[in-house]
């Protein structure tokens, strides 16, 4: 049944992407896809691109699609080439074509200096062209939470749903209940008397908001091509910062000296009360990554990952894994970092 329901699929997207080309569109095949999306690359006018579908939820306002086709146009415009280009979409297909980049993912095995060093300095340039006169047009980044208030709230909206199904689920109802919830009122009542200012915006960035080596591509000349600007925007460069820390992907599992590094080469980009921010926001920022690691309990982001993926998917054991890397992510400290 799973095999008939790719073929229908396939066939849909091959339509799809001829309308948006206004061609036909051959050679089509399953790159497999994000959390978020389900990837093809064809050709067509006998060029190779990408078509990328993106997963819609009701629930969820984000035009993800669009956020991504403005980030990508701004930053071609002044002069980013490390990023694919635009080609066409389809707002109705929830479609869009990008330039294919030929080249291989990472593994966490093969991060070196210089893949740390050409993340830096992409951020660095992301942060210069906030100073763009239309980076004002650009809207905030997914879920930018410019003060600590606003971050506590954002995780307890995230929460909430968790406590409500975790009734039938004793493992996740007592990771949380013993665990989590304990872990994040303690460290809020630790800031009561030293609550970091919210970020002004001439200290905030613009970020992708999902960076890492795992939305990159390594070109055949050994240099890196940045991927996914679902979520680009303005943002804390605090979050953006611990983000890259804590990803859990992993691609994102590399050598701790080379994480170290990448601390120490980005601090010093931004203002001098970043570190003290960074300090403060970072446990926050590993309990929200718990909420999101447990986001398979909820019915529609498992019905978003099998969007997704390319093979099926079983509930427990997903269930199980990301539990799992719940407790991990807790145990996460900024001083391995730094």
């Amino acid at each position: 049944m799973n095999c008939w329901r790719q073929i229908t699929e396939q066939i849909l997207a091959a339509h799809h992407i001829s309308l948006v080309m206004t061609a036909s569109s051959g050679d089509l095949r399953l790159l497999g896809g994000g959390r978020n999306s389900r990837v093809y690359s064809f050709t067509a006018n006998s060029k190779k691109h990408v078509a990328k579908f993106y997963h819609t939820n009701p629930g969820d306002p984000r035009n993800r699609m669009m956020t991504e086709l403005t980030a990508l146009q701004f930053l071609h415009t002044i002069g980013f080439m490390d990023i694919p280009s635009p080609v066409a979409f389809g707002a109705d297909r929830g479609l869009a074509v990008h330039e294919y980049i030929d080249g291989s993912p990472l593994d966490a095995a093969s991060v070196s200096i210089s893949d740390i060093d050409a993340s830096v300095d992409f951020l660095k340039r992301l942060h210069k062209a906030r100073l763009h006169p239309d980076a004002e047009a650009i809207g905030n980044a997914s879920e930018a939470c410019f003060a600590i208030q606003e971050l506590a709230a954002n995780i307890r909206a995230r929460l909430d749903p968790l406590r409500k199904v975790s009734g039938n689920k004793p493992g996740l109802r007592e990771f949380l209940e013993k665990e989590l919830v304990p872990a994040f009122s303690r460290h809020m009542e630790s800031l009561s008397d030293n609550m970091p200012a919210p970020a002004p915006r001439s200290n905030q960035t613009l970020s992708p908001s999902d960076f890492g080596f795992h939305n990159a591509i390594r070109r055949p000349d050994g240099s890196l091509c940045f991927c996914d600007f679902e979520y680009f925007g303005w943002d804390d460069p605090a979050k953006m910062i611990s983000d890259f820390l804590l990803h859990p992907a992993d691609r994102m599992q590399f050598e701790l000296k080379l994480k170290k590094r990448f601390f120490d080469s980005i601090i010093e980009e931004f203002d001098p009360a970043l570190p003290g921010r960074v300090e403060a926001i970072f446990p926050l920022y590993a309990i929200k990554w718990c909420i999101i690691l447990l986001n398979e309990f909820l019915e529609d982001q498992f019905d978003r990952r099998a969007f997704a993926t390319t093979a099926p998917l079983s509930r427990s054991d997903t269930e199980a894994r990301q539990l799992e890397k719940a407790r991990i992510m807790l145990k996460k400290n900024l001083k391995e970092f730094t």
